[in-house]
């Protein structure tokens, strides 16, 4: 399993919004279930199938907080990105998955200052 990843900010989603609005009229991107939560100060976002490219974003939900986000998953998966994650969705890491494997995905926020922020998980079937 593959993983690419990269951080990202409300402010360059608009065209990658419109890109995939505009495959999905065209019938671009196969059908998959997607999925969203939080706990504690920490979401997840989690979209795709098992056996296919998953993505996985995770964010701080109501608090800015400088530390890490990690995400961990189904056959050992435990990869960590730092930054100043900003409350509200402000920026968010992203996960891409190539041949993603079934079951649960997980977020875990820790901050640098305050410690541990939450735990936001998500199944893919």
């Amino acid at each position: 399993m593959a993983i690419l990843s990269r951080l990202r900010t409300a402010a360059t989603t608009s065209a990658l919004a419109t890109a995939a609005a505009a495959a999905v009229v065209l019938g671009a991107v196969p059908a998959h279930a997607a999925a969203q939560g939080c706990s504690g100060n920490v979401c997840i976002f989690l979209g795709g199938n098992a056996g296919g490219t998953a993505l996985v974003q995770g964010w701080a939900r109501n608090t800015t907080f400088i530390g890490s986000l990690t995400l961990t998953g189904p056959g050992g998966l435990n990869w960590s990105q730092t930054g100043t994650w900003t409350g509200g969705k402000g920026n968010w890491a992203d996960y891409s998955l190539q041949n993603a494997w079934s079951g649960t995905y997980c977020v875990t926020g820790v901050s640098n200052s305050t410690g541990y922020q939450g735990t936001a998980c998500k199944t893919l079937s």
